[in-house]
């Protein structure tokens, strides 16, 4: 019989680790804890297995768990409740499992982008620079990467890092698409514009490449081609969003 993985963890409390214990603010003592351990046998109830003793003080917890015979796969589970809205829940239970294999790229990866979603973009770009120092050929963590930095403000390392992506995997879509948008908060509305031409080429129906693209048009002052290209990104899906934006931009151009 395969004797199932028992996992270690370690996570610190602090500021922002507390977040995830709201039952437990302005609590002390026991029920501090007892906040704490119900709060973690809740997010870990859907994954089943087995937890072993939860120690809780001030500063740590630390615990055990072995996952059940069988199981479906623990990250998916846990992207699957990202995905369903339960960010918090989330959030600690990748933290917990990170604690186990700090150098796991998947989790690295996974935790990264979801800080990145929460606009928690210190934590996130700490995530995904241990993953890009781990791991240089996973591509989309260079770009998960990228794109904190740029959404931080720090667009210069996020372009070089965005530039660096698109030489490993020429074909990347994102990476491409992410880059035009760094090079345009960069003015660099010719290099922007070839970026997203490579993206629009890799997939012809991505809308918010089209959307960029007419955006670094119009950057370049080629209104009528960058008219064409709004008026594309609305053709492929006209009830969107991003649809909606480009008709603005259109309005704002006097063309509809």
């Amino acid at each position: 019989m395969v004797q199932e993985r028992i996992y270690k963890f370690n996570l610190a409390l602090n500021e922002k680790t507390l977040l995830f214990f709201p039952e437990a603010q302005g609590k002390t003592g026991a029920a501090f804890e007892n906040a704490i351990r119900e709060r973690i046998r809740s997010a870990f109830q859907p994954l089943g297995g087995l937890i072993f003793a939860i120690s809780v003080n001030k500063r740590t917890i630390t615990m055990a768990w072995q996952e059940k015979p069988n199981q479906p796969a623990v990250l998916e589970a846990i992207a699957a409740r990202l995905a369903r809205g339960k960010s918090a829940q989330g959030l600690l239970l990748l933290e917990l499992f990170l604690s186990d294999d700090p150098e796991n790229p998947e989790l690295l990866y996974m935790l990264g982008t979801a800080y990145s979603d929460q606009n928690d973009l210190e934590r996130s770009i700490e995530l995904l620079t241990r993953l890009v120092a781990l791991a240089p050929e996973r591509v989309n963590g260079r770009v998960a990467k990228g794109a904190a930095l740029l959404r931080a403000g720090r667009i210069e390392e996020g372009v070089s890092d965005l530039e660096t992506a698109v030489k490993l995997e020429p074909e990347n879509l994102w990476a491409h698409r992410t880059l035009g948008a760094g090079l345009m908060l960069l003015n660099r509305y010719s290099e922007a514009a070839a970026n997203l031409r490579l993206a629009r080429e890799i997939d012809e129906q991505d809308q918010q490449a089209w959307f960029e693209y007419a955006r670094a048009l119009e950057g370049m002052e080629a209104i009528e081609q960058a008219e064409a290209a709004y008026l594309k990104t609305i053709e492929i899906d006209e009830f969107s969003e991003v649809a909606e934006m480009a008709r603005g931009k259109l309005v704002g151009m006097k063309k509809i």
